[in-house]
Parts: structure tokens; C-alpha cells; sequence
């Protein structure tokens, strides 16, 4: 299995193109069969060519359980219809769904993706998937509002997986679009609050100190529709921006193992490779 299905350097022909990887990037894939995921499709899933210039897009990402169906699911009125309660990942694939805005009128699309820890996907493979989406999108001239990144307040600590997936999530958007960007925290209906405004304000200090420096800001998700807008909202105020990984694609014609996010993705598999050990010439790179 020499090739994965990614994108061209220069973002052509994404459709139907494939790009060889670096030796080191493939021997850390691990291809999964999809055949029994029976994966839910409750949500209407629109392909890049139905997408419109009109729609405003709000890209939902963050890691596994992390509540990113349940908040689509939530600001789009589909009652719980995609949420997983499987400890497996949930999403597969990249899902977006239209709908009104509930006091404006116009058109928002919601994108459900992936987390980077899920369990039938390597962080590359689905780095690779969401490059893909991206580009397709860019080239189709659909108007990025913004990303949210969800964390659950729940997390007892950051581990090994959760950094790596920040990171990645980091490098995907680069500084300059870092006033897109959302980081929400979920599930705090149950928490303890002293717990859980400890670890939010670990999350402002600490991991998300940098993005927070750079623009991006930080809101609790209720788990009501109004929390939900309010929260797109504080994107959808802003123009359209285009990520630091679609530049590096598109504009400068990288090879996705070499963007600021693949190398991210390709030292968190090696580092598995090697059993939690990264030979120290990798680790400065």
C-alpha cells in the first residue's frame, strides 16, 4: 500500500488525486477497514460541490466524546439524532449540514469532524482527511467563518493524546486566523464547578495560553441552542479566513507530510512507533 489518498501539492484534481508520502510518514499509517462501523447519518451530509458562497462555514473540531455532534446536533434542531454514546469515535467522516440562522435568516453550515484520538484512525490519516476537505472547499470558494474547538470540562488532565491533537489543531489554523477561532469547553452541566473552573482556568493558562495571546477566544457551552449560536456567533462576526494548512497546500504547493501540521502528526506517530521513546533527533523538529 503505497499511497494514500491526500491531495495534490498544488490543491488540483483533489477529487480523484493521490499523493506518495515520505517512507518515514507511511510506515507510521495503519489502514482500518470501515466495513463495520455502522455509522449513524442522521444529519444531511452535503458534499463541497452543494456548498454555496452564501453559506457561512463553521468548522467543529476537537477531540473524541468531546460533544462536537451533540453541539451540531443541538444548534440545528436534530435532537440527539448523532450522538454517539459508544466509547468508539462517533464521526468518520466530515459532515456538514445547513441550516437557518435562527435570527439572521441566512444560511450557516455546520462541519462535524473527526478527533485526531479517535480510535479507527491514525492522527495522519485523519489530518489527511480534513486537508482534503479543506482544500476541495478552498478551491470551491466557500467562505470560512471560523473553527470551534471543543474540550470537555470533564477531562480529568491533557493527556499525550489530547496535546498532540491541540497541537495539530494549532498548526491547522496558524496565528493569523486565530481570531477565528473558539475554544469551548462542554459538559458542564453535572460538573463540579469549583473542578470545573480549576481546570478551565488551567486550560486559559496553561494550553491555551498561546492561541488566547494570538486572538482566539474561550466560551462555556451550556448545552442549549442559545448557548450554541451565541458561541457561532462570535465567528460568523467575522470575514472569512483562510488557514494557515490550506496556504501551505495551496499557495506554497507543500505535500501534507510537510506542513506545520503534518510534521506534528508524523512525530505523535513515530513516537508511538518507537514505544513512547522519540530518538532525540526528532524531537526539536
Amino acid at each position: 500500500m503505497g499511497l494514500v489518498h491526500m491531495l495534490t501539492p498544488a490543491g488540483i484534481n483533489v477529487l480523484s488525486s493521490s499523493v506518495p508520502l515520505s517512507s518515514a510518514f507511511l510506515t507510521c499509517f495503519h489502514m482500518h477497514s470501515l466495513e463495520n462501523f455502522g455509522v449513524m447519518m442522521a444529519l444531511p451530509h452535503l458534499s463541497v460541490s452543494e456548498l454555496s458562497k452564501q453559506d457561512r462555514i463553521v468548522i467543529v473540531m476537537g477531540s473524541t466524546g468531546a460533544g462536537k455532534s451533540s453541539y451540531i446536533d443541538i444548534a440545528t434542531n436534530q435532537r440527539g439524532g448523532n450522538i454517539s454514546h459508544e466509547l468508539e469515535s462517533h464521526t468518520l467522516d466530515i459532515r456538514p449540514v445547513r441550516v437557518k440562522h435562527p435570527t439572521k435568516g441566512d444560511y450557516v453550515v455546520f462541519v462535524d469532524t473527526p478527533g485526531f484520538d479517535g480510535t479507527n484512525r491514525t492522527e495522519a490519516q485523519t489530518l489527511s482527511l480534513i486537508a482534503e476537505w479543506l482544500v476541495k472547499g478552498h478551491k470551491h470558494q466557500v467562505k470560512l467563518a471560523g473553527i470551534l474547538y471543543l474540550h470537555p470540562i470533564s477531562l480529568p488532565r491533557m493527556g499525550g493524546s489530547a496535546l498532540r491533537g491541540l497541537a495539530i489543531f494549532s498548526k491547522i489554523c496558524g496565528i493569523k486566523a486565530m481570531p477565528n477561532v473558539v475554544l469551548v469547553t462542554t459538559f458542564w452541566t453535572g460538573a463540579d464547578e469549583g473542578t470545573g473552573e480549576r481546570r478551565e482556568s488551567e486550560l486559559k493558562d496553561n494550553f491555551w495560553k498561546e492561541m488566547v495571546c494570538n486572538g482566539c477566544r474561550t466560551r462555556r457551552f451550556e448545552g442549549n441552542s442559545t448557548s450554541a449560536w451565541n458561541i457561532a456567533d462570535l465567528v460568523l462576526e467575522n470575514p472569512p479566513v483562510t488557514l494557515k494548512l490550506v496556504d501551505e497546500l495551496v499557495s506554497n504547493g507543500k505535500q501534507l507530510s510537510d506542513t506545520a501540521a503534518g510534521v506534528v502528526a508524523l512525530k505523535g506517530a513515530l513516537f508511538r512507533l518507537f514505544g513512547g521513546w522519540l530518538p532525540w533527533s526528532l524531537r526539536k523538529h
